[in-house]
């Protein structure tokens, strides 16, 4: 219903797409230079037409293999893969956590107030903004029925999310008259909150990145880079091998205008640790210093870079055949149990085996729903046992630091010089202990699901590392912080000694809550029992030994509390994770289970099982082994 306009718009050129030739006005080196030009362009257009045809080879391949295995809903998603891989648009995919001003920042790119904004969550529905000379609003239910409305304030109410209520289901198509969208065949595409508490909506957006092009994500100036966003971006876009990522800063216009350079230069130094590849970018409220370029032009533009750069389609080509081989990969999975089952079950009748079946797929399903129900409960089980372990380390460490005090001479210089290089280490340690309690905690949870798997269903989920404490939290940084503080100190300002320590300390507990914008506006983490005066210094050495241990502590208990914060956010997701794992095969197992025998291939003792899981492993092979080719065009210019 709703496309961009037809044609390329632009001049036509040769078939071959390189600019017509004057021998007679050009000179050598310009015709070498053109010819050249024409020489490479053939070759990529060569290149194009010869990967349609393997893809679709390969894709016919995998439709034959998914309708053989009857999974109907995997053939589904390959058809939609498919249609992506021809589709004529860019997708640009806007996702983020919860309140990021993810709507909002479309707005304003489209310069108008085209999708609701409210403070509480309100995308329930995927929602994609594309070019339309008649403006309206499309809505595809999940039966594919399309209905159209206006576009208007009234229209959107049934569709958002509400307390109370449960969620509309499908699809929302937008139709806008804005020129560029069209000239550059680009589609926004709204999301909800990757961080949603339903947790339908987070399946939502995780679900948009399949067609995504390219991605942008929302990153609020007052809560940077937390690491659920980090992690998000590593296991989710990064191990996707999303071709085009996109950072955008929102919200710093609600920044002291001296803190936003703070603020923007943290998010993209830490954007860089997890991918220099990721580009940076401020929505509003910021003319450009540290490098890193604001505005609505200035992301429109790179937007449209991204949409005519010439590799764009050997860029989604070679994300369609690592998507398509995932889809393969579940199949295989599911056929090897079912060619086992087949194979012990040749000398059974049809009835017999419709009613084992029947009876086998509802034992299962009470076996699956427990499994699921205990990994819910293992999650506060954990956490609780975090909780202990953490406080025991806590004590530990204060008491290590009172031992210490009772006995140095001179408490200030202890407080100056060795506590903050102590105090990092004894975090690095603190950290990578809470690290190993948990790995050892989710190991046996996750061993024994497995066995139960295992043992009924020949099936093992396989979880990579999950890490449960932020980096932020021992990252003291000894330069920028220790080095203002000098300058601070120079000027003689009354409190003088500890804020060495002050500062560091404020950047470690406040990464991730608050980030460098409260560091800004107070080095000394705002508390006056974290910051020591002179007069401390001036009294008894029992009296300094008390104060400082005094500051210790109120430090390592603040440390405490963001570092179990951060492991419970973390344990949650990663027990959640293996439930929607568990969830999914659940799903796969059921379906295959309580087909009719009458439905099943026509060898159904195994032979034919046997030849389809050999088949599907074959072309997934073909699928990973095209991976490692190169994009540039140095390599598509080469000869062979």
């Amino acid at each position: 219903m709703l496309c961009c306009p037809g044609g390329d718009g632009g001049t036509v050129l040769p078939a071959d797409g390189a600019r017509p030739v004057s021998p007679v006005s050009a000179d050598r080196s310009e015709i070498l230079s053109l010819l050249l030009s024409h020489l490479k362009a053939r070759k990529r257009l060569s290149w194009r037409r010869g990967w349609a045809d393997v893809w679709k080879e390969e894709y016919t391949q995998a439709c034959s293999i998914l309708a053989a295995g009857r999974y109907a809903k995997l053939a589904k998603q390959a058809e939609g893969l498919h249609r992506w891989v021809n589709a004529r648009k860019f997708s640009v995919v806007v996702v983020g956590e919860f309140s990021r001003g993810k709507s909002r920042l479309i707005n304003e790119l489209l310069d108008r107030p085209i999708l609701p904004v409210r403070t509480l969550p309100t995308t329930a529905l995927r929602t994609t903004v594309t070019y339309h000379n008649k403006e309206m609003l499309v809505h595809v239910g999940p039966d594919g029925k399309k209905t159209g409305y206006p576009l208007k304030e009234q229209a959107w109410q049934q569709f958002l999310a509400g307390e109370g209520r449960a969620d509309p289901q499908g699809t929302l198509y937008v139709g806008v008259d804005i020129p560029w969208l069209g000239q550059h065949r680009l589609e926004l595409v709204d999301t909800p909150g990757t961080g949603d508490l339903v947790e339908r909506r987070t399946i939502l957006a995780e679900e948009a990145l399949t067609g995504a092009d390219g991605v942008i994500i929302a990153v609020s100036a007052r809560t940077p880079v937390s690491g659920t966003e980090r992690k998000w971006i590593q296991s989710r876009l990064l191990a996707r091998e999303v071709p085009r990522i996109m950072v955008v800063i929102t919200k710093l216009d609600q920044i002291e205008e001296e803190s936003r350079a703070r603020v923007v230069a943290h998010i993209r130094d830490k954007v860089r640790e997890i991918s220099p590849a990721v580009e940076v970018y401020v929505a509003h409220g910021w003319s450009g210093e540290e490098g890193v370029p604001g505005g609505r032009e200035q992301i429109i533009r790179r937007l449209m870079d991204w949409a005519d750069a010439p590799e764009h389609s050997q860029l989604r080509e070679q994300a369609a055949r690592d998507r398509l081989a995932g889809l393969l990969t579940i199949a295989a999975d599911d056929l090897r149990c079912r060619a086992e089952q087949a194979r012990n079950q040749r000398t059974q009748k049809a009835q017999d085996q419709q009613q084992a079946a029947r009876q086998a797929a509802e034992q299962a399903g009470q076996l699956w729903d427990m499994m699921i129900s205990e990994l819910k409960d293992r999650a506060p089980a954990c956490i609780s046992s975090i909780r202990g372990f953490a406080a025991e380390k806590e004590q530990l460490l204060l008491e290590k630091f009172q031992y210490e005090l009772s006995h140095v001479s001179e408490p200030k210089r202890w407080w100056e010089e060795d506590y903050p290089y102590r105090m990092k280490m004894e975090m690095t340690g603190f950290s990578t202990a809470m690290e190993q309690e948990f790995a050892r905690t989710f190991s046996d949870d996750l061993r024994g699901i497995n066995e139960t798997m295992a043992r009924n269903y020949r099936q093992t989920l396989s979880v990579g590392r999950i890490g449960i404490m932020d980096k932020d939290l021992i990252d003291i940084g000894s330069g920028e912080q220790i080095a203002g503080l000098e300058d601070i100190q120079k000027k003689k300002v009354n409190f003088q000694v500890g804020r060495t320590l002050a500062t560091a300390a404020g950047y470690v507990l406040l990464a991730g809550t608050g980030g460098p914008a409260a560091i800004v506006t107070n080095l000394c983490l705002g508390a006056g029992s974290t910051v020591l005066g002179e007069k401390v210094f001036r009294s008894s050495v029992d009296v300094q030994r008390g104060k400082v241990l005094e500051a210790v502590k109120g430090q390592v208990e603040q440390f405490t509390k963001r570092a179990i914060s951060a492991a419970e956010q973390n344990i949650n997701q990663a027990y959640r994770r293996m439930c929607g794992e568990i969830m999914q095969r659940k799903e796969l197992w059921l379906d295959t289970q309580t087909r009719k025998p009458a439905e099943s291939m026509a060898d159904e003792r195994g032979g034919s099982l046997d030849k389809l899981l050999l088949e599907t492993e074959n072309l997934i092979a073909r699928l990973t082994r095209h991976q490692g080719g190169g994009t540039d065009d140095g390599a598509l210019c080469q000869g062979g």
